[in-house]
């Protein structure tokens, strides 16, 4: 079986002048969704003491896990792209009531929108065919 990941991203997205967001920004916004995905999986261990020197990160992977597949084999991620910040949320709570691992990534509004602003989504690592019940509809961000 085949293990993938998937950032649901945005294209109505706008700065706070009214134009499209650079590439870099949305890059960014993807990278956080699919980072945030692993760190949701780790344990942290703070038995040895809380300050980050002490601190032990670990990550249980079954051999027949979806993230042992993923990170073992192609490592697929894939960036599809929804029209809306209303179609963003219902693909998370379809993702999120399937019992599957997910991120919902909000910019601080720091730097282009001015205002905290829903940007996209990571799902996964999970079976593909578990995530494309929920994203199969969707089509690749361009």
């Amino acid at each position: 079986m085949k293990a993938k990941a998937v950032c649901v991203m945005r294209t109505d997205l706008r700065n706070s002048e009214g134009f499209k967001v650079p590439k870099g920004k949305l890059i960014a916004q993807g990278g956080h969704a699919f980072v945030g995905l692993l760190t949701k999986l780790f344990r942290v261990d703070t038995s040895l003491g809380e300050d980050w020197d002490n601190v032990v990160w670990e990550l249980d992977m079954l051999k027949d896990s979806p993230l042992y597949a993923w990170l073992t084999g192609k490592f697929t991620k894939v960036v599809l792209a929804v029209d809306s910040e209303k179609e963003l949320l219902d693909i998370w709570t379809k993702a999120t009531k399937a019992g599957l691992n997910t991120v919902f990534i909000t910019d601080s509004g720091e730097t282009e929108f001015g205002k905290p602003t829903h940007t996209c989504i990571g799902i996964g690592p999970a079976w593909e065919e578990d995530i494309d019940k929920i994203t199969g509809h969707l089509k690749g961000f361009r």
